[in-house]
């Protein structure tokens, strides 16, 4: 059975080329939220760009990519910004010093690392009074239809990685964060070619055979004809964002994580474990 990995590497071409830009209403949201002057933001879970590209419309602004997938990267590098970079890293282990960012975001990937590991590293990496903003599209009720034809076909359950919006708020406000929610409307539209297109650019992809891709596509195409309006296909019906805030004084390290380097140099130094944790806690 293949494993269920959402290689984006292997879609970087059609995701980049395919992926619609977001509502510029959403940007707007989030920049009039931000206080500062010059925000460093951090755009995790960046693709092939298109979010930090936007984010970046803001001279003032320094916006970093940052994604686990290398493909996707080499693919948002042909866009050249002077005010973008680009990190290749795990939501989980973040190579940035605490207190870093003014902003985090995550646009249509906080599920791929909606886990207490992430949540940890972004609380760390976000100065006091921190945002984090989460945008998560709400699909038709029809977009889970390209799911049950694939598991039909190839006659496995697949994983259900993605989250709405309510679940996502539940679970940041359990690890700590204070949430509001907005709704921003979408006019996006497809033509039906255009529509089967962007199906090809979603993880789900990878799971079709390659001798089948022709033949799935064929069967997509005769799916979705029915779902098409005055010529067109209307997917997300509008997309939320979580602004999630942080309130919090700098993050304090644990115990262990403070003792650790001291413990290292007093044993060299002929202490014992006891006494020297002793003196640490006092």
């Amino acid at each position: 059975m293949k494993k269920y990995t959402g290689n984006f590497g292997k879609l970087a071409e059609q995701y980049d080329s395919l992926r619609p830009a977001y509502p510029k209403h959403i940007t707007s949201l989030i920049y009039g939220a931000i206080t500062s002057k010059k925000p460093l933001i951090l755009d995790l879970g960046c693709g092939t760009g298109i979010s930090t590209r936007q984010l970046a419309h803001k001279k003032s602004s320094v916006v970093i990519g940052c994604d686990i997938d290398g493909k996707m990267l080499k693919a948002a590098l042909r866009y050249k910004k002077s005010n973008i970079s680009y990190k290749r890293a795990a939501a989980e282990k973040l190579p940035f010093p605490d207190d870093k960012f003014d902003v985090v975001t995550s646009f249509i990937a906080f599920h791929w690392f909606m886990n207490k590991e992430a949540v940890h590293e972004i609380r760390r990496v976000l100065k006091p009074h921190g945002l984090f903003f989460v945008v998560q599209p709400r699909f038709a009720s029809f977009q889970k239809d390209f799911r049950i034809m694939l598991e039909r076909e190839i006659k496995q359950k697949i994983p259900r990685k993605y989250k709405i919006g309510n679940e996502i708020i539940i679970f940041l406000n359990k690890n700590g964060f204070q949430t509001k929610r907005y709704v921003v409307k979408s006019d996006v539209k497809y033509t039906l070619d255009e529509y089967v297109n962007l199906l090809k650019s979603y993880s789900l992809w990878n799971y079709v055979p390659k001798p089948c891709h022709k033949e799935m596509e064929n069967k997509l195409r005769m799916h979705f004809r029915s779902k098409l309006l005055n010529g067109y296909i209307r997917n997300v019906k509008g997309n939320t964002i979580v602004l999630k805030k942080i309130d919090r004084p700098a993050v304090k390290k644990t115990f262990d994580e403070v003792a650790k380097p001291i413990r290292e140099a007093a044993k060299k130094e002929g202490f014992s474990r006891s006494d020297l944790d002793k003196l640490i806690k006092e």
